[in-house]
């Protein structure tokens, strides 16, 4: 049983997975981590690394410039492609089926999330995983990760699988909540 996303990124390796993408990735800290737990890992990097209209919060703001600095530091010794773009736009750019997994941490609002599945699902092949982070209704009442990974494998018949909080894990981040299905 897959307890976090710790583990989950080892489900990746344990699977064969060489070629994903991480869709929201702030500081670097979960990208390496499955570059880490996935040796000889080509990884896509995706993120804007800027606020916009939308986002869910403004708090960020003032630490982009450091997280992006942090994240490309970070993924130096790693097989990384970082891709400075959003998600659906960044998602163009991948021919359909061509990637082992994504692992999407972007805007929690619903049509952000919705977007991102739509965008990403056709780019993971058969037999490959898609996966995000979040999937719980935050404390100011967002249910936008529940509801547009709930309203997609209902639409499309796939199997969700839950990994719930993990409250041993050490980093907050690493402890929440995350959705992952077979495509």
């Amino acid at each position: 049983m897959i307890k976090n996303r710790i583990q989950l990124a080892k489900h990746f390796n344990e699977l064969g997975y060489k070629v994903g993408a991480e869709v929201g990735v702030f500081d670097g800290h979960y990208s390496v981590v499955l570059c880490r737990e996935i040796p000889g890992v080509k990884l896509y990097a995706i993120d804007p690394w800027t606020v916009y209209e939308g986002y869910r919060t403004r708090k960020f703001e003032p630490n982009m410039a450091a997280a992006k600095k942090l994240a490309y530091e970070s993924l130096k010794p790693y097989n990384c492609h970082i891709v400075e773009d959003f998600s659906v736009e960044a998602a163009k750019t991948f021919a359909d089926e061509s990637l082992d997994f994504v692992y999407i941490d972007g805007n929690h609002e619903y049509s952000h999330v919705k977007a991102d599945i739509e965008a990403w699902t056709p780019k993971v092949r058969q037999g490959g995983i898609l996966a995000g982070h979040d999937y719980y209704v935050t404390r100011a009442g967002n249910t936008g990760v529940v509801d547009a990974v709930d309203e997609f494998v209902k639409k499309h018949n796939y199997t969700l699988n839950v990994i719930p909080r993990d409250p041993f894990i050490q980093k907050q981040d690493d402890q929440q909540p995350n959705w992952w299905f077979v495509k």
